[in-house]
């Protein structure tokens, strides 16, 4: 039986990396499927020929067996995973005769700070440097390429956690607002509702987003999840990932997100009399949000996101059976 192995972040600590995996809603017939940790594979790209999980599996593996990878979701077009996607396509599955499939992956960069605009015109200028990002560089040569940036010159494929059941359930609205921050780069508005992004039930998530008329969030699931239940958003981004979704968020276009220190500098005039002393407060990053009302009007809500987030996941995993039964 051919297998199909699922190559992710797995923390449990992280909402939304875990649940973008594919494996979570979808069945696979005919398969053997497998959910493995990306670190296994980045651990044996760095040291093929060292025992460890990866290896030891293929070695074991019957010759008529071929194994299928399945990279993402998630945004794993970054430069800590690059020798880890080649590794899936060139070492776990060419050489078994299996498919090499990215699902719902995306890039992402934090050069980010220096457009200016309005919001649309700072969201327009990162899709066009996204148009630029080089793809092939981890995913050349693949079966099947499904990317939840929505780019012209990409298939779009978003998260597949829009599949998750708990979007089923109606919420009942209860804040004018509702704050769903990341833990590192922290979101911090008086006054507002606040959860953050490592509370582990997607139950809770979602009753709590869905509380809200509008979702305030620096975190990229949760500008997603609050759009698939049909509430505005404004984000405060931190990276691209923010102004590449098909269904477009409001932006607060001055979020300069920065780890907050203590300085001291004397009043000194000759370099080497001159002392600087830095202080790090924490190790999560903040940002101003000093007059974020005024870009409400740019939040809107998108009531059919659901439906084609959904209808999309559904084709993919069309074409993923289609390709492992024709190969």
């Amino acid at each position: 039986m051919d297998t199909l192995i699922n190559f992710h972040v797995i923390d449990p600590n992280n909402l939304g990396d875990y649940l973008s995996s594919p494996f979570e809603y979808f069945d696979f017939p005919g398969l053997k499927t497998e959910r493995w940790d990306l670190q296994e594979l980045r651990d044996f790209a760095a040291a093929p020929d060292s025992p460890g999980k990866i290896r030891d599996y293929l070695a074991q593996l019957p010759e008529n067996v071929r194994v299928h990878s399945v990279f993402g979701g998630g945004g794993l077009l970054a430069s800590q995973f690059q020798t880890a996607a080649r590794t899936a396509f060139e070492k776990v599955s060419q050489p078994t005769g299996g498919g090499a499939i990215a699902w719902g992956v995306g890039q992402q960069s934090y050069n980010i700070k220096n457009l200016v605009g309005t919001p649309a015109e700072y969201r327009n200028n990162v899709k066009q440097q996204a148009l630029d990002f080089p793809y092939d560089d981890y995913v050349k040569g693949w079966d099947l390429v499904g990317v939840r940036d929505d780019l012209e010159n990409q298939y779009w494929v978003p998260c597949a956690s829009c599949m998750h059941p708990a979007f089923d359930k109606d919420y009942v609205t209860k804040h004018d607002f509702v704050v769903y921050s990341h833990k590192k780069f922290q979101l911090k508005i008086p006054g507002i509702p606040t959860l953050d992004h490592t509370e582990k039930s997607m139950d809770k998530v979602l009753e709590f987003l869905g509380s809200g008329k509008t979702i305030l969030t620096s975190s990229f699931h949760g500008a997603y999840w609050g759009t698939l239940l049909g509430r505005k958003v404004l984000a405060f981004p931190f990276t691209s990932k923010f102004m590449t979704l098909k269904h477009p968020v409001g932006l607060y276009p001055h979020a300069s997100w920065a780890i907050p220190q203590i300085r001291w500098q004397p009043f000194k005039t000759t370099f080497l009399n001159k002392i600087n002393i830095k202080i790090k407060l924490s190790k999560s990053y903040k940002c101003p949000t000093k007059g974020w009302e005024n870009y409400l009007e740019e939040a809107q809500a998108h009531p059919n996101a659901l439906a084609e987030c959904r209808e999309r996941n559904q084709l993919f995993h069309q074409q993923v059976m289609d390709l492992v039964s024709s190969q």
